[in-house]
């Protein structure tokens, strides 16, 4: 197993998409919210630590820069 921290920052268009929940399902990580920051019409953040085997995090990884 394998984890890390990460900051993830979204546009507004990505605000009702679930991307935490995308990674869990088709991913298999574990994500650990440790800070967030989601207003309407802003940017978004949240900084979170991924937990899973290293295979799977290099692609959530590439799923969340394909977004």
């Amino acid at each position: 197993m394998a984890n890390g921290k990460y900051v993830l920052k979204f546009p507004t268009r990505l605000l009702d998409m679930p991307i935490a929940s995308r990674l869990v399902s088709e991913h298999g990580l574990v994500i650990n919210i440790l800070r967030a920051r989601v207003e309407p019409n802003e940017e978004g953040m949240l900084v979170v630590e991924i937990t899973g085997e290293a295979k799977n995090i290099r692609s959530g990884l590439e799923f969340l820069r394909g977004l």
